[in-house]
């Protein structure tokens, strides 16, 4: 009934207009108003249990009771509910828990509230960090970072392994939140194309996706004609489709420029396997 509501909402806000800054500024207050104080408490149950990954597990009595605690007292108040919260010791960070069916409810969620059959998004693009999971990177514990990716296989399996980086977290995790035949596209580095430690990912990216091109740039000597100035690495920026796998396109620019006369391959995942059958380095 909440979620219903609240897509309900959503979609009123949605239809409007934004014909100025007043009104988008309106909608915004709306939405603070009226959407986040609704999923609040089951965004603090959903902090819960990703928190035992981070302060100790509870048994499934424990999490059911807190549960239930957290949803009662925010009947109650706000502040009731911050205060059931804090008691289970849910991690307060900067960058909180995300939580992608209750952030974009519309998007997983049928008008009724029920689960949607082809839930996800049409399109998934972004730049993701290129950061390595490590103490010496990260300059603070990172012991229950590792255990929670490596725990949560059902997404993140194809992406560890080796030395943890984000980049390959972020592939694994956006592939996933494609509706059928959604798309996708990332600017990472053109490791995912040939480093033996995304191996696995790269294979899933070749098995249960259709690659539709990946425009590699290797040219990371000259900071004026790399894609990034203060990064020194190669990139590639690939697209793909939740669909199955087919020929595609691998073109490779001089510099940080797609240009129509780059050299290019078209190529088929077969063909891959063909080239390069221990590693699958796309060529």
């Amino acid at each position: 009934r909440v979620v219903a509501e609240t897509i309900r909402q959503i979609h009123e806000i949605e239809a409007e207009a934004s014909r100025d800054v007043a009104t988008v500024k309106a909608k915004e207050k709306r939405w603070e108003v009226e959407i986040l104080p609704r999923l609040a408490p089951y965004k603090k149950v959903a902090d819960l249990w990703t928190n035992t990954f981070f302060d100790g597990p509870l048994s499934e009595e424990e999490y059911l009771a807190a549960a239930r605690e957290i949803l009662v007292a925010a009947q109650a108040s706000a502040d009731r509910l911050q205060e059931a919260a804090t008691r289970y010791h849910i991690k307060e960070l900067s960058k909180p828990y995300f939580h992608w069916e209750l952030e974009f409810p519309e998007v997983f969620f049928n008008d009724d509230g029920s689960h949607k059959k082809n839930a996800g998004f049409d399109a998934v693009i972004g730049n993701p960090p290129y950061d390595v999971i490590s103490e010496k990177e990260q300059q603070r514990e990172v012991e229950a970072d590792k255990i929670y990716y490596i725990t949560i296989t059902d997404i993140f399996a194809t992406a560890v392994g080796g030395k943890l980086n984000l980049y390959r977290l972020f592939v694994a995790r956006a592939t996933r939140l494609l509706d059928s035949e959604g798309m996708h596209g990332f600017i990472v580095p053109m490791a995912l194309i040939a480093d033996a430690q995304a191996k696995p990912l790269r294979e899933d990216l070749l098995k249960h996706w259709r690659l539709e091109r990946i425009e590699a740039f290797p040219q990371k000597d000259d900071p004026h004609n790399r894609v990034f100035f203060g990064a020194k690495l190669p990139t590639c920026i690939y697209i793909l489709r939740n669909a199955q796998p087919q020929s595609f396109v691998v073109r490779v620019h001089p510099g940080k420029d797609i240009l129509n006369s780059s050299s290019q391959i078209i190529i088929a995942p077969p063909e891959v396997a063909e080239f390069d059958p221990e590693n699958l380095s796309i060529p």
